[in-house]
């Protein structure tokens, strides 16, 4: 079994306490906890990081704008595959541009997904102007604490030479090339034909 073929998780990253988790993309991993560790090495340097959340892809459900328009979301129960007879709390994120992460948009209590969803598209938050929304219920997320901070976040970060810019060879190699190649475009184009006559060119 490959990577790719292991769970998937949602990795969401907090830059600082004054600021809500953003949705960064998603890693393989056996279970939970190495999925926070993997999370960990590959997003905690680039950039700052407080505070992670891994959530399992199949705990989360997904709409589009061009969904929505489709089909109301008072109908769009069919899309989840569980609904709650008693009220939990539900993590809303949303996209308000194609590039970018998923914004924190809040949470609400809601019966399911949908009914969550909903429910945020109800707040004075105008939401109706997204493109995309994350749901998924608060008890799917496996998170840091603070007591893990000095062990599991705060190594990394100084560890500068995980970051590209501090491989100074790597990175000025490429731009050498670039300038060889033009400099030697430069003079063969500088030639007169007599010259490349004489050169056998």
């Amino acid at each position: 079994m490959n990577d790719s073929q292991l769970p998937r998780y949602h990795v969401f990253l907090q830059i600082s306490m004054q600021t809500p988790h953003l949705e960064v993309v998603t890693v393989h991993a056996p279970d939970q906890e190495l999925a926070l560790q993997n999370a960990r090495d590959v997003f905690v340097c680039r950039p700052e990081c407080v505070s992670l959340w891994v959530v399992p892809a199949s705990q989360i459900t997904t709409w589009t704008a061009e969904e929505l328009k489709a089909q109301a979301v008072e109908q769009s129960d069919a899309k989840t595959t569980w609904t709650s007879q008693e009220e939990e709390s539900f993590h809303v994120f949303w996209k308000i541009r194609h590039s970018g992460s998923y914004q924190y948009a809040g949470q609400v209590v809601a019966h399911s997904p949908a009914h969550a969803l909903r429910a945020a598209r109800g707040q004075p938050l105008s939401l109706h102007t997204g493109l995309a929304w994350l749901v998924f219920p608060a008890r799917a997320v496996y998170s840091s604490t603070p007591q893990d901070y000095d062990s599991l976040i705060a190594p990394v970060l100084h560890k500068p030479f995980r970051q590209a810019t501090d491989f100074h060879t790597l990175t000025a190699m490429p731009n050498l090339i670039v300038k060889s190649s033009a400099r030697a475009h430069r003079l063969d184009s500088s030639e007169t034909p007599a010259q490349k006559r004489i050169d056998g060119t």
